[in-house]
């Protein structure tokens, strides 16, 4: 579902944010699939300290989100990132107004719910223990 983005302040930031190179192509990365700062680096011939200034960049003006917090084998932590827009509409009338408006991908709270209890079940199956879910608020 399109919807239309009115505040004007909002409506210049996502100019500006797909107007950069390296912001579009973080956001196109990470359509289809979460990725981690390093993948998206990787595939994206992107330096990771630039990307690492996008992503928070992204964050802030609500086009990505944190999909998720990776543990590896090794104790390595990492955080993947996923595109909350799907589509885009940008337009310009003759008389200088900007018109925005996107199509945000949306989870519905069970999915959400599903998606880290997946995750919970995944870490305590490598670990051969039943599963916990411990949840940290603020």
């Amino acid at each position: 579902m399109m919807r239309t983005v009115e505040q004007e302040d909002r409506k210049e930031a996502l100019l500006q944010a797909v107007a950069d190179d390296y912001s579009r192509r973080i956001i196109f990365s990470i359509v289809d699939r979460p990725k981690s700062v390093e993948e998206i680096a990787e595939e994206d011939a992107i330096p990771v300290s630039t990307c690492y200034r996008r992503i928070r960049r992204l964050l802030n003006l609500r086009l990505i989100r944190l999909e998720g917090i990776v543990v590896t084998d090794e104790g390595k932590k990492f955080e993947t990132y996923r595109s909350v827009v799907k589509d885009a509409i940008l337009s310009f009338s003759s008389s200088g107004n900007l018109s925005v408006e996107v199509d945000l991908t949306v989870r519905e709270p069970d999915q959400r719910l599903a998606m880290v209890w997946n995750t919970v079940r995944k870490e305590a199956a490598k670990e051969d223990q039943p599963p916990q879910l411990k949840v940290v608020l603020g």
